[in-house]
């Protein structure tokens, strides 16, 4: 039997990021990352390191982590801790 994935994103969890691009926080805001919509995402403003981080209340196991990146600011290295 595989393990079912779930998504560990909820209301609960704080989520903070490095930069949004012209400080436009409702068109390019860290919660277009969550929403299901593959036409909005969040936009980084231009900046040497970009970072994103999510605060859970509980400890959770994370197994698997998708990422999809795109446009001039792809990462090319990524690091997770």
């Amino acid at each position: 039997m595989e393990n079912e994935l779930i998504n560990l994103y909820d209301s609960k969890t704080k989520v903070k990021v490095s930069t949004v691009f012209n400080n436009n926080s409702a068109e390019f805001g860290k919660q277009n990352m969550f929403d299901g919509n593959e036409d909005t995402s969040w936009y980084s403003d231009q900046a040497k390191f970009q970072y994103v981080f999510l605060f859970f209340d509980d400890p959770v196991n994370i197994q698997k982590i998708e990422l999809t990146a795109s446009g001039g600011f792809c990462p090319k290295v990524i690091n997770l801790s």
